[in-house]
C-alpha cells in the first residue's frame, strides 16, 4: 500500500547510512591500530640513541593516525550513533592520546638528560660553545614540554657555561666579529715584527731591535683598543716587555700579579685575562697557578669541586626532602623542592638530588611522567587491587618492585607509595 511505498526509501536510506557507518568504523579502528603500532615502535626506539630521531617521527605518525581514526569514528557516529560504541571509541581515542603524551614526556626526559651529559663533557674539555649549544637545545626541549617548570640541574649548567662562554668570547676574535680581518692582520704583523726584533737582538743590533719591538707594540695596541682582553695580544705584549728588558719585567711581575688578583675581584673577566696571560708566559709560577684556578672558577671555566662538607650537607638536604615528600602535602612538596635546590647548589652532580627533583615535579603533576610497560602496568594494577582490599603488606611488596627502578617510578606509582606511607606501610 501507500505506507509501504513511503517506508521503502527510508529503509534504503537507513541501510545505506548503516553501511557507511560500518565502513567508517572499520577505517577508524584501522587508524587506531596504526597509532598503537607506531607508538609501540617509538617507545622501543627512544631507548637507543641512534634510533631516537626515528622515535620522534613515529610519535608524529601515531598522532596523525589517532586524529585520522577519530575523524572516521565521528563519521561513523554521524551515520549510525550507538552509545556503547561511542563510549568505547572515545575511550580508545583518549587512551591513545594519554599514551602519546606519556611517550613524549619520556622522550623529552631522555633527550634532556643526554644533552645535559653532552654539555658537561664539552665543558670538561673546554669546548664552551658546544656545551652551550647542547644546553640551549636541552632548555628549548624542556620548555616545549614543561613551560614554566624549572629543572635545577639544567639551570645551574646554563648559568655556568653562559658565563664561561661569554668570558671566552672576549678572549678571541671570531670571524663574525667586527673588524675581524683588520684585527687578525694586526696580530699577524705584530708577531712578525716581534720575531724580527728577536732575530735582530740575537744578531747584536739592539737599536733596530728596539725600533722593531716598538713597531710590534703599536700593532698590538691597535688590537687591544678594540679587544682589550684578547688572549693573543695580551700574551704578545708580555713577550715584548720580557724580551726588551727581562730584569725590569721580573721586578714588575709581583706587582702585576697583585694588580691582576685585585682586578679579579671587581671585574672577573678582565682579571682572568690578566692572570691567564701572565700564567702563559710564566707557567711555573706557583702563585699564578693558584690564581688561575680561582679565575677559572670566577668566570665559569672551571666548576668548583664541592668540599666533603658540602657533599655531606647536600646529601642531608636530599634525605630531608625525601622524607617530606612522603606526607603528600603540597606545602611539604614545595619545601622539599626548596631543599633539593639547595642541595644541588652545594653539589650539582648529586644524582639523588637530581632524581628527586624530577620526582617532586612528577608528584605535583607538572613534571615528566614515566611510561610503564605492559608487565609493569599489570604489577601496578595488582598493587592497587591489594590496597583496595586492605592487603597493605602485599601492596607494599608489589609496589616496591616498581619503586626500585627509576624508569618505573611513574606518577601513579609515587601516589600509591604516598597512600601506603600515610598508613605506615
Amino acid at each position: 500500500d501507500a505506507g509501504d511505498r513511503v517506508d521503502q526509501p527510508l529503509l534504503a536510506d537507513a541501510l545505506a547510512k548503516k553501511a557507511v557507518a560500518v565502513t567508517a568504523l572499520a577505517a577508524a579502528q584501522k587508524f587506531f591500530v596504526q597509532a598503537d603500532a607506531a607508538l609501540a615502535k617509538a617507545t622501543k626506539e627512544m631507548i637507543l640513541l641512534a634510533q631516537r630521531p626515528a622515535s620522534r617521527r613515529d610519535m608524529d605518525v601515531a598522532t596523525t593516525a589517532r586524529e585520522a581514526g577519530y575523524a572516521r569514528f565521528l563519521d561513523a557516529m554521524n551515520g549510525d550513533f550507538d552509545l556503547s560504541t561511542w563510549d568505547a571509541g572515545s575511550k580508545r581515542y583518549d587512551d591513545i592520546g594519554k599514551s602519546i603524551n606519556d611517550a613524549r614526556d619520556q622522550y623529552a626526559k631522555l633527550e634532556v638528560d643526554r644533552l645535559l651529559a653532552d654539555a658537561q663533557h664539552s665543558y670538561d674539555i673546554g669546548n664552551f660553545d658546544a656545551s652551550f649549544e647542547s644546553l640551549t637545545n636541552a632548555n628549548n626541549l624542556w620548555k616545549e614540554r614543561y613551560s614554566g617548570l624549572k629543572y635545577p640541574p639544567l639551570d645551574f649548567w646554563l648559568n655556568l657555561v653562559r658565563l664561561a662562554r661569554d668570558t671566552g668570547n672576549t678572549r678571541v676574535i671570531r670571524p663574525n666579529d667586527p673588524l675581524y680581518n683588520e684585527m687578525t692582520q694586526y696580530l699577524s704583523l705584530a708577531r712578525m715584527s716581534y720575531e724580527d726584533a728577536i732575530n735582530l737582538q740575537k744578531a747584536g743590533n739592539s737599536t733596530e731591535a728596539k725600533k722593531t719591538f716598538a713597531k710590534a707594540q703599536d700593532f698590538v695596541a691597535n688590537v687591544t683598543r678594540t679587544f682589550p682582553l684578547n688572549a693573543d695580544a695580551g700574551f704578545l705584549n708580555l713577550q715584548i716587555l720580557k724580551a726588551t728588558n727581562e730584569a725590569d719585567f721580573r721586578a714588575s711581575l709581583p706587582g702585576r700579579i697583585d694588580d691582576a688578583a685585585t682586578l679579579l675581584k671587581s671585574d672577573p673577566a678582565a682579571g682572568y685575562a690578566r692572570i691567564a696571560d701572565l700564567s702563559r708566559i710564566e707557567p711555573t709560577n706557583s702563585r699564578l697557578a693558584g690564581l688561575l684556578i680561582q679565575a677559572e672558577i670566577a668566570t665559569g671555566k672551571r666548576k668548583p669541586a664541592p668540599t666533603a662538607t658540602q657533599k655531606a650537607q647536600a646529601q642531608q638536604l636530599t634525605d630531608q626532602a625525601r622524607q617530606l615528600i612522603k606526607t603528600g602535602r603540597q606545602a611539604d612538596l614545595a619545601q622539599a623542592e626548596r631543599l633539593v635546590t639547595q642541595a644541588l647548589t652545594l653539589d650539582p652532580n648529586n644524582r639523588d638530588a637530581q632524581t628527586l627533583s624530577l620526582n617532586i615535579q612528577t608528584l605535583r603533576g607538572v613534571g615528566p611522567d614515566k611510561v610503564l610497560g605492559v608487565e609493569d602496568a599489570r604489577r601496578l594494577a595488582d598493587a592497587r587491587l591489594y590496597f583496595s582490599q586492605g592487603q597493605y603488606n602485599q601492596a607494599r611488596d608489589t609496589l616496591n618492585v616498581l619503586l626500585s627502578n627509576d624508569a618505573t617510578r611513574s606518577r601513579d606509582v609515587l601516589l600509591l607509595d604516598q597512600q601506603l606511607n600515610q598508613l605506615n606501610y
